[in-house]
């Protein structure tokens, strides 16, 4: 944990190699294991404490990112299922000691980065590859998209890149309604596509060069 400069304040173990991490307005911070994860793990940043370390289901992993819901209160992580890279959201309830409460899908294989809206629509990057382990299996037939799913699981809309191998994979949104997605490219070395793109909800995405 640093402070607004960058100074280390305190530093926590965790199992395994760590990607993304969430914070709340309670104290809360959760940082996922790196893709395929195992585990994601919940401390009060304020205290250092640890208040859960949740593990993956054998035929489940983690994509290393999750976000908090506006009011803090529940907790939506990318998931997956082994064996065929199903994407899931999975939603907990913070008040209930991150009890597993509801599973969002229907929107593509591999997700990975899900951000919130200022609305709470749910954003997420969805990689499209289907993968043993971190071993790519589908690249010539992947499907990646940028998707947009309400917090009960309603696909509200989902677009994609013109170049299927551009896998869609970290966002941040403008602080209204555009979306900016980084991606991964999973074509030929020597081609150099643009990996940056905006979009706005209900219009095409549009590449940055």
């Amino acid at each position: 944990v640093a402070d607004e400069h960058g100074m280390p304040i305190s530093t926590l173990p965790i199992p395994e190699r760590g990607h993304g991490v969430a914070t709340n307005q309670h104290g809360h911070a959760v940082v996922f294991g790196r893709r395929p994860g195992t585990f994601f793990m919940v401390f009060d940043y304020r205290t250092e404490q640890m208040l859960k370390l949740e593990l993956a289901k054998p035929e489940r992993n983690f994509y290393g990112h999750g976000v908090y819901s506006h009011d803090g209160l529940y907790l939506f992580a990318t998931e997956g299922e082994r064996g065929t890279s199903r994407g899931i959201i999975g939603v907990y309830d913070v008040q209930n000691q991150y009890r597993k409460i509801a599973e969002l899908s229907g929107f593509g294989i591999g997700p990975h980065e899900v951000i919130m809206m200022p609305d709470g629509t749910l954003a997420i990057g969805v990689g499209g590859v289907h993968t043993n382990g971190r071993e790519p299996l589908n690249l010539d037939s992947m499907t990646p998209s940028l998707s947009y799913l309400s917090q009960n699981g309603e696909l509200l809309d989902q677009v994609a890149l013109p170049d299927h191998k551009l896998s869609i994979r970290h966002l941040a949104h403008d602080g209204s309604e555009t979306v900016l997605c980084g991606q991964q490219y999973r074509g030929e070395p020597d081609e150099y596509p643009a990996l940056l793109a905006m979009h706005t909800r209900g219009g095409e995405m549009q590449t940055l060069q």
